[in-house]
């Protein structure tokens, strides 16, 4: 129990690309070296918690420089998976090292992933021209749609795409600068990280943390 009370809680919410903000909570808590975005060996007592919604920037006011704004989605999914693998190397060498990452799955983050999917019928190039065919404000989506002669099941996924895409994944993609460097994010480390590591919730030091109010219905 004294062990458990010895431990640093930091929670880190909603934070939908703002990658500054995330650095310079980090550094407040003096979680990464100096000058670097490597995790201080130091603070072996942590439990970080991030409360998911990492992606999707949907214009609001941003720490940091506006021309790295879009960036921001991709800087910290990339920084999670780089201080994930970096604390597990870490325990492994020193048994007294006990720091964590708890990374929760947000609602924009899975609207990500399910996004994905809809390479698992078109190809990168057919995706392109439907993105192109679509005109502006999205107006002949149904048509962009009809014209690709899918199943009800695959319409359904693009419907997806177009959901993800229009709330704040096409900030997320360009800041991968372009939906190539995107989908082989996603078809690598990186997004079988995400599938296998973002939680819906955790319980740390007795509390429940999740992106989304549970549900405390009595059956």
């Amino acid at each position: 129990e004294s062990e458990r009370q010895m431990r640093t809680l930091v929670a880190i919410g909603d934070l939908h690309g703002d990658f500054y903000r995330l650095e310079r909570l980090l550094r407040e808590s003096d979680l990464l070296l100096p000058g670097t975005l490597a995790w201080n060996p130091e603070q072996s007592q942590v439990d970080l918690i991030l409360i998911g919604d990492y992606v999707d920037w949907r214009n609001e006011p941003l720490e940091g420089p506006t021309e790295e704004w879009t960036a921001g989605s991709r800087k910290i999914l990339e920084l999670m998976h780089n201080v994930h693998h970096e604390l597990g190397k870490l325990r492994e060498s020193d048994p007294k090292f006990q720091a964590k990452i708890f990374t929760i799955l947000g609602n924009h983050d899975e609207m990500m992933l399910d996004a994905h999917q809809i390479f698992s019928f078109l190809d990168l190039d057919e995706v392109k021209r439907f993105l192109g065919s679509m005109g502006p404000h999205g107006m002949q989506v149904k048509q962009a749609i009809q014209h690709l002669g899918l199943s009800p099941n695959q319409v359904e996924k693009v419907l997806k795409f177009l959901n993800w895409y229009v709330q704040g994944g096409q900030a997320t993609i360009e800041g991968y600068e372009g939906i190539e460097a995107w989908k082989e994010s996603m078809d690598g480390d990186m997004g079988d990280y995400l599938r296998q590591h973002l939680r819906l919730g955790v319980v740390v030091n007795h509390r429940l943390f999740a992106h989304t109010v549970p549900d405390y219905r009595e059956f």
